[in-house]
């Protein structure tokens, strides 16, 4: 389990690299991320979740992950009741929650790879992190 925003920074920031700083996207057009794609990628917090596993908290959960992500989720509700490992942090960890909302937000507004490699450059300066080589 990755415990430090340091080990969950390098994790997710390894990651996006690995798929060229592309967006999660479930429809171009509207830009509506996702946290995995039909095509492979994910977002910043679909790196830090098992598919398989949250594709049964997802059948489990239903509409609630409509009106909600399922870090926001997770961290209201027993994680014990979603069937299999889903996330690879401590959901009920409040910092940790926040940190991985930031990176969230740096996936979500990085409209392009140029773009999301700033807006994680500055979770680097804002968390006085490293980035990872």
């Amino acid at each position: 389990m990755l415990k430090t925003k340091q080990e969950i920074f390098d994790h997710v920031y390894k990651a996006l690299k690995e798929q060229g700083f592309e967006q999660s996207v479930q429809d171009p057009d509207t830009g509506d991320c996702m946290y995995f794609s039909p095509e492979g990628l994910r977002c910043a917090a679909g790196h830090l979740m098992d598919q398989e596993a949250f594709e049964q908290a997802e059948e489990f959960l239903g509409d609630t992950l409509e009106f909600h992500g399922i870090v926001e989720v997770a961290h209201n509700v027993k994680v014990s009741h979603f069937p299999g490992e889903v996330f690879k942090f401590d959901p009920y960890d409040g910092l940790i929650v926040s940190f991985i909302r930031k990176l969230q937000d740096a996936h979500d507004n990085g409209f392009t790879p140029e773009k999301m490699e700033i807006n994680l450059s500055k979770v680097v300066e804002d968390e006085d992190l490293t980035l990872p080589e």
